[in-house]
């Protein structure tokens, strides 16, 4: 269920402001007389989002709608103008803002004077109760073992985020009445199964901690809304999937399963930053730098928060160590026979605690950070980096998504077509790009794109539009994946590459996410640069084993770190007996990578909870390929087939399926072969050969699509202009021949090269 497109649900960052008697809510920076209160009903057309009202009717826009011709100017409606707002601003699971949304309000509200103090919440254990419990429920679908039947998946997990986002604002504002914090603003923002809360200018007896207890308490009416709702979404779908829909009792043990999940499953855990304002402090911090000292605060006491919430074991296995500590110092160095199992015990904890079914917060204090500094030396060094960059890395001067709406709505008014263009195509590159690591993005030569939303359109428009020219596009789809779309002008071809970076959780696990994003972020430069697709394993394989020919290894471009990182990772690599130089290097002040230092693997008996074999492997990545032949398709709409259909889910689905393939050979092989990886893998491209569909029947069981509104004018814009300003288009990318690529039915590896 899609319920982004619905015009009832909050879609921008809205302040409730509590005031006895009136609930006003208000965007940042509107001053007080431009409210909604008893004398106030109308929002001045200077401001750029629909104001929002929670009131006994539920949520509703003061804007009303008319169609396509809404006062916006120059024939721009309200509607459309929403939905580039919601483009730039919204999360991509939930109506909330996103966290991008987040830094730019938080940096704001610091420089306008107020004091503020932020809350990180996360769902407890996401993974396992909500994305695992989903796949369970197909599983249980299946009617066979090889049958593939979604009633749940991942959704499950979406239904879940989509429902909190709904519900927590409402929810806050009964809390605030009840704590009589009258007069405090307060902006929630959602990004995956994350969320943040920021509270301005709340009374000085204002008690955040009591505020979240009360909301998300084991009994709450809030827990069980959320639960209710994820249950009653799913057993609709349980109902409608087609596969199952007239098999009684197929859906009753299905439902019989879904009953299972109650408010025991569904846990938060989550941290707050101390109250501050800049005009209140003599630390000399400007606004960025304060909004970083929040956000961090708020994501270290959270995890504080959740590495305490099993409780008293970890406590007094701490406090007893502390205890033992001469004059009851932090020693932060372990040694000794006592140490280690003590480092066993804690870990065990640890382990334990990241999938406890509990809720529980903490408030930052100043000795939090030496409690954290001592529990650091036993956890993952996963489990302590955020997996959202520094606000310090991810705040860019002078790129403001209020200020870029506030320039498209003057244009629009403006009636001048060229100023509308400019003020259009501003926006439009903050949707589509992607941000890579500055170190990294200076070496780019190219714009690499963002969301699997935006993949999947451009492969659709690929095909509609089929361009004179070749083109390529690089996309950052999340988490371990990686895409890329190429469009052959001669051969009339696109072709869909999905790439899956190996061991991603054991990277971020072992050397941080920190490390982990810039490793990433350089495979995706080298995957938009590469120009054989047979090379992308073999190339990305050796650059970070400084293998490949002189000036194209890691050695030769190496990444840059922070002296943290820096010394975690030194400090492991010295533990392994490894020469730290032959990694790492450090230059007048400057850190830096210059091999990929390899990971753990390791194979668990899961019968013993042994580890059966394991080995050490170095940066990787598996691909799979499919093409679609649009010559194919221009037969059959030549004989007047109705051919706008959604090529890319099945494109992108198979070439997903490809590189876990790919992946999946690779680690049995290394499992097998002490961590290394043969040529043969490195030199194939798993491929499906989905030459589109051969038969008119074929095409009219795919779903329909309509590029139409925003959707399509991002994919042309991606297509069209995007990529010139990097001088792609006109020069043949690839030229391929699909006589080379057999069938999945014929051959399951690929080892053809391109021509």
């Amino acid at each position: 269920m899609d319920i982004r497109g619905s015009k009832k649900i909050i879609s921008w960052m809205v302040t409730l402001v509590l005031v006895p008697g009136v609930l006003l809510i208000y965007l940042p920076g509107m001053s007080g007389d431009q409210g909604i209160g008893p004398n106030r009903n109308v929002l001045s057309p200077a401001y750029l989002a629909p104001m929002i009202h929670l009131g006994d009717g539920g949520v509703k826009s003061i804007f009303q709608e008319t169609g396509t011709t809404t006062d916006a100017g120059n024939g721009i409606s309200w509607n459309f103008f929403q939905e580039i707002s919601d483009s730039l601003r919204q999360s991509r699971i939930s109506t909330l803002p996103n966290r991008r949304s987040y830094v730019q309000d938080l940096v704001t509200v610091l420089q306008e004077g107020n004091r503020v103090q932020v809350a990180f919440l996360s769902i407890q254990n996401f993974k396992g109760e909500f994305n695992d419990r989903g796949a369970q429920l197909d599983e249980l679908a299946k009617r066979y073992p090889l049958d593939k039947v979604s009633v749940a998946g991942h959704e499950f997990g979406d239904w879940g985020i989509q429902a909190m986002a709904d519900l927590l604002p409402q929810f806050l504002v009964k809390e605030l009445a009840k704590q009589g914090s009258w007069g405090t603003g307060v902006s929630v923002y959602n990004d995956a199964k994350s969320y943040w809360v920021v509270f301005q200018n709340a009374p000085d007896d204002f008690k955040p901690a009591d505020l979240f207890r009360g909301i998300f308490a084991a009994t709450s009416e809030f827990k069980q809304a959320v639960v209710d709702r994820v249950k009653r979404l799913a057993s609709e779908k349980i109902d409608n999937t087609p596969e199952i829909k007239n098999d009684e009792t197929k859906k009753n043990a299905l439902k019989q399963a879904l009953n299972e999940f109650s408010v025991r499953n569904f846990n938060i855990y989550g941290g707050i930053s101390e109250s501050f304002s800049l005009a209140q402090t003599d630390l000399g911090l400007d606004a960025v730098s304060a909004a970083h000292r929040l956000d961090s605060q708020a994501l270290l006491s959270a995890k504080h928060a959740q590495l305490y919430i099993s409780g008293e074991y970890l406590n007094a296995r701490v406090n007893q160590y502390l205890r033992e500590e001469r004059g009851g110092k932090f020693r932060l160095e372990l040694n000794g026979e006592k140490a280690r199992e003590l480092q066993q015990e804690i870990g065990r904890d640890i382990s334990a605690a990241v999938k406890a079914p509990r809720t529980g917060f903490r408030e930052y204090s100043r000795n939090l950070g030496r409690y954290i500094a001592f529990i650091k030396q036993f956890c993952p060094r996963g489990e302590w980096d955020s997996i959202y960059r520094p606000i310090t890395v991810d705040y860019h001067e002078g790129v403001n998504d209020k200020q870029l709406l506030q320039a498209y709505q003057d244009a629009a008014a403006s009636g001048d077509p060229a100023a509308l263009t400019l003020a259009q195509e501003n926006i439009f590159k903050q949707i589509i790009g992607y941000s890579l690591e500055p170190d990294i993005q200076a070496r780019a030569k190219g714009m690499i794109f963002f969301g699997n939303d935006r993949f999947k359109d451009t492969i659709n428009y690929l095909i509609e539009h089929q361009p004179a020219y070749d083109w390529s596009g690089t996309f950052r789809i999340g988490g371990d994946e990686i895409g890329k779309v190429v469009w052959n002008a001669r051969t009339r071809m696109v072709w869909v590459f999905r790439f899956d970076i190996n061991n991603l959780g054991k990277i971020n696990g072992q050397l941080g996410v920190r490390l982990g994003d810039k490793i990433i972020d350089e495979m995706i430069r080298l995957l938009d640069e590469i120009q054989e697709p047979q090379h992308y394993m073999a190339y990305i394989y050796n650059y970070f084993r400084n293998t490949n020919e002189s000036g194209n290894n890691l050695r030769d471009n190496p990444i840059t770190m922070a002296k943290e990182d820096y010394d975690y990772v030194a400090s492991r690599l010295t533990e392994q007996g490894e020469n730290v130089s032959d990694y790492l290097q450090e230059r007048g002040g400057t850190y830096q990578i210059i091999q990929f230092p390899p990971v753990t693997v390791r194979s668990v008996n899961e019968e013993t909870g042994e580890v059966a074999r394991e080995y050490r492997s170095g940066a990787a990545i598996s691909a799979g390929v499919v093409a679609i032949d649009a010559n194919i398709i221009n037969e059959q709409k030549a004989q007047g087939l109705d051919v706008a259909r959604d090529y890319s889910g099945m494109a992108n689905g198979r070439a997903d399926g490809a590189a876990e393939k790919v992946k999946a050979d690779m680690k049995d092989f290394q499992l097998h072969n002490n961590g290394a990886v043969s040529a043969e893998i490195l030199t194939a491209l798993n491929s499906t050969m989905w030459a589109a569909p051969y038969q008119g029947k074929t095409i009219t069981s795919l779903p329909a699509t309509t590029l139409s509104g925003i959707r399509n004018m991002l994919a042309e814009f991606i297509v069209t202009k995007a990529k010139q300003q990097a001088g792609i288009n006109g020069e043949t990318i690839f030229n391929f021949n699909p006589e080379t690529f057999r069938s999945k039915r014929e051959s399951t590896n690929l080892l053809e090269q391109a021509i």
